[in-house]
């Protein structure tokens, strides 16, 4: 899993009923199809502008040097590094030459995407109890900070986690520091009621 990239949004940026190819989007898809033939045909070795490297070298050094010891992505980020350094020159033009700018970019571009990443690569691995544990903080996430109530979360899962097992997956996500939980009175029978709010 370490040499795939996953490209992750938690909400879409917009809400499209029937997507409909413009003008400007079948252009751009003949751009791209014509960009692509004329990358694919090029050859030869892709070389670093010095500064360039003196630049990824700094980086590397202080990516490498700056936890300890590093696995999956961590350990190859360097290489994601130099290969989107290369692709982005490529885009650019053909001279086969990646510049500072290449470096920097890809540096913040894949920056960009770790945190969501990480936690794709991690729920591949889940447990059935981090699975519910997740679910539910992807209900109460979709409130946007607002407080969600013990009762509206039972009804939303009720078809595959009981009360008990919804407590168990609440408590996970307090602990983890992931929620917020806010005691809002007591109900008929004196037990605490409580609401939920994403950290």
């Amino acid at each position: 899993m370490s040499r795939f990239l996953f490209i992750f949004a938690e909400k879409m940026s917009k809400i499209v009923t029937m997507p409909v190819m413009t003008a400007e989007m079948a252009q751009n898809k003949a751009n791209l199809i014509s960009d692509l033939e004329i990358i694919r045909n090029l050859r030869g070795q892709m070389t670093m502008e010095t500064i360039a490297y003196d630049y990824y070298d700094k980086w590397y050094h202080a990516w490498m040097g700056g936890a300890g010891t590093f696995s999956g992505y961590q350990a190859k980020k360097h290489t994601f590094v130099q290969k989107l350094s290369m692709i982005l020159s490529a885009c650019e033009s053909d001279r086969l030459i990646i510049t500072i700018d290449h470096v920097k970019s890809a540096i913040k571009y894949l920056t960009a995407i770790e945190r969501d990443m990480m936690e794709v690569t991690s729920s591949i691995f889940v447990t059935p109890g981090g699975e519910l544990a997740e679910r539910v903080l992807g209900i109460i996430r979709s409130f946007d900070g607002k407080e969600i109530d013990r009762t509206t979360l039972q009804k939303r899962v009720w078809r595959y986690a009981d009360a008990e097992t919804l407590g168990v997956a609440l408590n996970t996500l307090a602990t983890a520091e992931l929620i917020s939980v806010f005691e809002v009175g007591r109900d008929g029978g004196g037990r605490v009621k409580r609401s939920y709010a994403a950290l």
